[in-house]
């Protein structure tokens, strides 16, 4: 078995997961409640062998700072990770997560981060795909360099996030193939400037409903899924 659902009906199961030596995706239900969650958090000498290579707790309410220090520690190998839309906090990511260094995708939605928080990003050499869509980050994530550690990411999120165009200007990743600027404070000859110099190996780009663009140009980008720099 490589992947498993877990439901509500067979969350009291949920310790016996961890003995199946080929799992390799865990996916909690959203329906799953805070009691029966409980019995995910405690550290276990037996977790300590989990392959678990995929893990999304995203969408659940009683994922908090609790469940998330008793699980990810033993999950090294991990090479997913969604977190979106739950209460963990932006301390608790940045104290956990510079150990996960095999990470190539980790979602974040919904989360609230501090800027300064984010140099765990620094941590992460092999993120492909990063959403940080809806978390409040500024600029800083831009201009400390925090994302440009990141070389190997070829997807980025940034939707209704407090980037702006001096944030963008300090953005260079040769290998970003796609990035979501929807709902940002930018302006399109930031985007197009971006997406010809210093991100030339982008292929989609999504600028709808920018917050700063001109009057003239508010219909247009906000009809357009696609920006294409050739």
């Amino acid at each position: 078995m490589h992947g498993v659902r877990i439901d509500p009906e067979t969350s009291s199961c949920l310790q016996a997961v961890f003995d199946l030596p080929l799992l390799k995706t865990l996916d909690i239900s959203v329906d799953m409640t805070l009691e029966s969650a409980v019995s995910v958090a405690p550290t276990d000498p037996a977790m300590e062998s989990i392959n678990v290579t995929t893990l999304s707790l995203a969408n659940n309410n009683w994922v908090d700072d609790r469940v998330l220090s008793g699980v990810l520690p033993s999950l090294n190998g991990l090479l997913e990770l969604d977190l979106s839309n739950t209460r963990i906090t932006s301390p608790c990511i940045a104290h956990l997560l510079p150990n996960m260094r095999h990470l190539t995708s980790l979602g974040l939605q919904g989360i609230l981060l501090n800027d300064d928080d984010l140099i765990f990003l620094t941590q992460l050499p092999n993120l492909k795909k990063l959403i940080l869509s809806d978390t409040g980050v500024g600029d800083t994530l831009l201009v400390g360099g925090y994302l440009n550690t990141c070389k190997e990411l070829e997807l980025v999120s940034l939707c209704r996030t407090a980037i702006s165009d001096r944030g963008l200007a300090n953005m260079k990743l040769s290998k970003l193939r796609t990035l979501w600027l929807d709902g940002c404070a930018v302006t399109i000859e930031s985007v197009l400037s971006l997406s010809a110099y210093r991100c030339n190996n982008l292929t989609y780009l999504s600028v709808r409903k920018l917050l700063a663009v001109t009057d003239n140009l508010e219909e247009e980008i906000q009809a357009a899924d696609v920006v294409d720099p050739d």
